[in-house]
């Protein structure tokens, strides 16, 4: 939704991009709009997915207006986290001569936000009924199918 909206040059997409360029996170309000933009362009009645989104409660307390039907966890280790975060870093910079410590950093720093704001969104779902968890360290072919059979 952020690519989009920073592609289509909209007001918010420009937003986006300023936040981005300073180096910094979007923030949950323009993050929130951004979604909102987007969630007002579609056909709602024919169903949506939201890959990624809420991260955090205000995300959740702000898409708690929408009719949510399932929200779906793919539960992996932290150990399998890091291995794929590893391998997805590995494959993105393979020309790039960054240290191994870097990229260590950079995936505990993501794990850690991770556990401090996302974590927090299972009990909230949970205690909705809304929860939905699949084992993520499945082959992805079982993942998908573990996905469609939940959304059916």
């Amino acid at each position: 939704i952020f690519r989009s909206a920073m592609n289509a040059g909209t007001d918010l997409g420009k937003q986006v991009v300023a936040t981005l360029d300073k180096g910094e996170l979007v923030s949950d309000d323009l993050t929130n709009a951004v979604v909102q933009e987007r969630l007002d362009q579609i056909d709602k009645n024919k169903g949506y997915i939201l890959d990624g989104y809420p991260r955090s409660m205000q995300q959740a307390e702000f898409l708690a207006v929408y009719n949510i039907h399932h929200v779906i966890l793919l539960d992996i280790s932290d150990e399998v986290a890091i291995k794929r975060l590893q391998l997805r870093f590995a494959q993105a910079h393979a020309n790039d001569k960054r240290s191994d410590d870097a990229t260590s950093e950079a995936i505990q720093q993501r794990l850690a936000l991770y556990h401090e704001h996302t974590k927090p969104l299972i009990e909230y779902y949970e205690s909705q009924r809304l929860l939905r968890r699949i084992n993520g360290e499945q082959s992805i072919d079982a993942v998908t199918q573990d996905i469609v059979t939940v959304l059916s």
